[in-house]
């Protein structure tokens, strides 16, 4: 008899056990459900406002050398690579913010990108944040959020890569930078 109440007290925790794991998996399945639509809400949110300043970012670089415009028009899109092209020495004239940067996202890259520049001093001040550069455009100069007195300056260029929404990075890259201010 004892054996019997035993056995069925197991049962009934089994059972207890089993209907309280499945009650989590449901409640889980419902978490994630809601998450991954709070996901896709805002990522068609991000995707109305993602807009491209049409002042600066261009689509074919001019003086572009005749192998590299051959790629630009004619080259496969290639998803394994990430693609980068810009000026690494950066010229200025004091009490002028605007610089040369000509960086490029050619059209057989297969991820958007944003950059920002922040200075390479103990603040890491921000000179310049883009909006997205798509594949197939490039932005020619850039203008800082400040002026720089003469002299040269060390800066990193930083890079964000997207998948296709904007809310998925796919990879982030640094090149540092040289600014030249050189006096008026």
């Amino acid at each position: 008899m004892k054996q019997q109440t035993l056995k069925k007290n197991s049962l009934d925790i089994l059972n207890k056990r089993y209907q309280m794991q499945k009650r989590q998996q449901q409640l889980k399945r419902i978490i994630v459900g809601v998450l991954a639509a709070a996901l896709v809400v805002t990522g068609s949110i991000l995707a109305v406002i993602r807009k491209s300043d049409a002042e600066e970012i261009r689509e074919l670089p001019e003086g572009l050398p005749e192998a590299e415009a051959e790629n630009w028009k004619n080259k496969e899109v290639d998803k394994e690579q990430f693609f980068i092209s810009l000026n690494t020495a950066l010229t200025v004239s004091e009490g002028n913010r605007e610089a040369n940067l000509s960086i490029m996202n050619p059209p057989y890259s297969a991820y958007d990108f944003r950059i920002k520049i922040a200075m390479d001093d103990e603040d890491e001040s921000i000179l310049y944040h883009s909006e997205v550069i798509s594949p197939g455009t490039y932005l020619q100069t850039v203008t800082f959020q400040k002026e720089l007195l003469a002299g040269q300056y060390e800066a990193t260029v930083y890079y964000t890569f997207y998948g296709d929404r904007e809310d998925i990075i796919i990879a982030e890259h640094m090149v540092p930078i040289t600014i030249e201010v050189s006096k008026k």
